[in-house]
């Protein structure tokens, strides 16, 4: 049966305060001390100091959402939906729920009229600075960053296994690629490969302890994606990063992936699109790439004339099953 319209707007209309909600339940760890057993309130609320009943009047809105459940005894337990909210857990969302959950992601969504009438990001205004700049003088912020992007590139990373193309390639650098899980991946599945990456400072750290184990296989770069990249890479590859940048420091990006490559070589990109099958998904990324830095979603056409303005060819593009696409491009 079609969900009720009226019931699926006033679910909107909640506002922040479940996203606010999750991340703080996420950030406490409840979930994790209810897979150890069930508890009473009384326990999930002692060891941080909690009110016993204003932590059960905030349980009793998600259990309503199927987070959570109380028996008849007055235990708490967790279901399947709140498992996911584990450290660690296969297919988690903790760090999306800590990172949706700041006080910061706040203050950005309480600028969208001035966004919707700018196109700027309201993100600056009401944190005082670029996402970037702010996020490396948050450590906690940090920290839930790093968790979130871990849980989308774990979700991913077999999906691009299976449809990655190398086309030879002996050698391929990552820009963006996180705490290196993706390439540790790739160099496991193709031991004859070589890997680079290249990540913010604190990014680039926790890489580094990833990847120590490949030796000389793998070098961490920490630098900017608008500084001339390391050359002497057969192939770059570039997941979720080129929809955080408007058009021209998206093409700035892609000339700086040119300027890198010989010609001939391949460039990767993993973005969500407009016009593909996770279409209402990328509508949602759209706004919030909007909102929090300035950047955009784009349809398939428009990605390929970005490629093309930058001097690469679309060669293939494939959906990725659920989320983006995986477009491969040939420097000319």
């Amino acid at each position: 049966m079609p969900a009720d319209p009226d019931d699926r707007l006033d679910r909107m209309l909640a506002g922040i305060g479940p996203a606010m909600l999750v991340g703080v339940v996420a950030e406490l760890g409840l979930a994790d001390r209810l897979a150890e057993g069930p508890r009473t309130i009384e326990a999930l609320a002692a060891p941080r100091g909690l009110a016993p009943r204003a932590l059960e009047r905030a349980l009793r809105a998600l259990a309503g959402q199927g987070l959570f459940r109380e028996d008849a005894g007055g235990l708490w337990h967790n279901t399947p939906s709140s498992e996911r909210l584990r450290e660690g857990a296969p297919e988690g969302r903790r760090g999306a729920a800590r990172f949706g959950g700041l006080a910061a992601m706040a203050r950005s969504w309480a600028g969208l009229l001035d966004t919707l009438a700018t196109q700027k990001p309201a993100f600056e205004a009401g944190n005082g600075g670029p996402f970037f700049t702010w996020l490396e003088g948050d450590a906690a912020a940090e920290s839930a960053f790093a968790e979130y992007m871990g849980e989308r590139t774990a979700a991913l990373v077999p999906r691009v296994l299976a449809r990655l193309e190398l086309g030879g390639a002996r050698s391929l650098l990552e820009l963006g690629g996180g705490d290196g899980a993706l390439l540790a991946a790739l160099l496991e599945a193709h031991p004859e490969l070589r890997g680079g990456l290249v990540e913010r400072p604190a990014a680039a750290a926790r890489a580094r302890a990833r990847l120590g184990g490949f030796g000389p296989r793998a070098e961490v770069f920490s630098g900017d994606f608008f500084a001339p990249l390391p050359t002497g890479y057969d192939a770059i590859l570039v997941k979720e990063i080129l929809h955080d940048w408007d058009d021209a420091d998206a093409q700035a990006l892609l000339e700086r992936c040119r300027d890198a490559l010989a010609p001939g070589a391949r460039l990767h990109l993993i973005e969500w699109r407009l016009d593909g099958p996770a279409a209402a998904t990328a509508a949602w990324m759209d706004v919030l790439m909007m909102v929090h830095f300035g950047g955009r979603e784009r349809s398939g056409a428009e990605l390929e004339a970005l490629l093309e303005r930058a001097g690469f060819g679309l060669v293939a593009a494939h959906p990725l099953a659920g989320g983006p696409a995986l477009l491969t491009a040939v420097k000319r």
